[in-house]
């Protein structure tokens, strides 16, 4: 099974191994990964809701239409944060 396309993958692993474990270590990290896009999502969204008349005249609130954004929205936030952070990482 030593495939020359298994050598490939190990050091993208590694890398990810590492990330993930120094990701864990930061408890601050964690609960801001989780915090920010439900704050954004809860202020923007309660804000948005009374005017937001979605095309098609679909009964679809702001919230549930703005959910999927925020969390991809979050995801690159929380990316490009480590990324800033920690610019001798980058690839």
């Amino acid at each position: 099974m030593n495939s020359p396309r298994m050598h490939l993958w190990r050091p993208a692993f590694a890398l990810w191994h590492r990330d993930v474990v120094r990701f864990l270590r930061q408890r601050n990290r964690i609960v801001s990964a989780l915090l920010t896009p439900v704050v954004f999502w809860v202020l923007l969204g309660a804000g948005f809701t009374p005017s937001f008349r979605p095309p098609g005249g679909e009964s679809i609130s702001y919230l549930a239409y703005f959910f999927p954004g925020i969390e991809k929205i979050a995801s690159v936030l929380e990316i490009s944060t480590y990324q800033l952070e920690n610019p001798s990482q980058i690839l």
